[in-house]
């Protein structure tokens, strides 16, 4: 599957739907995961799990009026382990230092930190 730039689609709303519900639902997105840090967290372990790592992370802010864009100061992961474990632990270290350094200086006010992941296809 194609994504509109013509490159490879590494998302698909069937992760969001692999998901158990009461994660899924807190998604700012209908075809990506884009969680809070908790859930976020919840979702890498459910994937992990099933032996499906993480290929990256990055910050995402919804805004007061509902609206979402990328964060500039919380870019994310880069180069993740190819095992499912070590990229779970990599990037659960990385959102929770995201996560503190929000909570000292918020990015943009009355804004909240959200995190988008990518997981390797199943295989």
């Amino acid at each position: 599957m194609s994504g509109t730039g013509g490159g490879p689609r590494r998302y698909t709303d069937a992760d969001l739907a692999a998901l158990p519900p009461n994660v899924a639902a807190e998604s700012i997105a209908d075809t990506r995961i884009i969680l809070p840090k908790d859930a976020a967290l919840e979702a890498i372990a459910h994937f992990a799990t099933q032996g499906r790592p993480l290929e990256n992370w990055e910050g995402w802010m919804r805004l007061a009026d509902g609206s979402r864009v990328k964060s500039l100061s919380h870019v994310g992961s880069f180069a993740m382990s190819r095992d499912a474990k070590r990229a779970a632990d990599a990037a659960r270290a990385g959102i929770e230092a995201a996560q503190r350094r929000w909570d000292r200086d918020p990015e943009y006010p009355n804004a909240a930190l959200y995190f988008a992941l990518t997981f390797a296809a199943a295989t």
